[in-house]
């Protein structure tokens, strides 16, 4: 049960996958009741190909003023990867490659290719009172893809690119700009 106020409202903003705000509530909109989610995914891993499937629905009373509504939005993306080196993945755990990086050995650790394809639907009654049409799309739908490069199982450089597309957002009822990103990261386990 989430009770904000105009000044604290207890409600975020949705993101792309480059976190550029898509969808905000007007000022003083504020959340007043329940919020419920529910977020099933399902996967499979066999040998060196992995995919992923997920869907979320987010439901949540809101209030502006004396207007009030249970908006829900909801979001699902698709994944698939797959080792071009061979190893075997899972849910668990990091890669192991089975030649960790030695440039002296000629080794070079494992490589991973991946696609993803995502939506974010907003609630069109979300713009009846709760959000500006000319600030905030009603819908945000992603295209990316990467190559993930594992040094050894505790080190791994991930390049992605995302490309993102709207509906609404922008004024007088056209679509807002396009986005494209990419990022790239490293990551350490300990």
């Amino acid at each position: 049960n989430r009770i904000g106020n105009a000044t604290t409202t207890q409600l975020g903003d949705y993101r792309t996958p480059g976190q550029k705000a898509f969808f905000a509530y007007s000022t003083n909109t504020y959340a007043d009741g329940v919020h419920w989610r529910a977020q099933p995914q399902m996967y499979y891993y066999y040998n060196n190909i992995g995919m992923m499937a997920e869907y979320a629905i987010s439901s949540q009373e809101v209030r502006l003023g004396n207007a009030s509504d249970r908006l829900q939005h909801t979001a699902w993306q698709l994944v698939a990867s797959y080792m071009l080196t061979g190893e075997d993945i899972n849910f668990k755990g990091p890669v192991k490659p089975e030649k960790k990086f030695n440039p002296a050995g000629n080794e070079w650790g494992a490589f991973e290719v991946a696609a993803r394809v995502g939506e974010t639907d907003i609630d069109n009654d979300a713009f009846s009172s709760f959000a500006s049409a000319t600030t905030s799309a009603s819908r945000a739908r992603s295209y990316g893809g990467g190559i993930n490069w594992f040094l050894n199982e505790n080190v791994n450089l991930l390049l992605d690119y995302n490309y993102t597309n709207f509906d609404g957002g922008a004024a007088s009822g056209a679509d807002r700009e396009s986005e494209q990103v990419s990022v790239l990261r490293t990551q350490f386990r300990f």
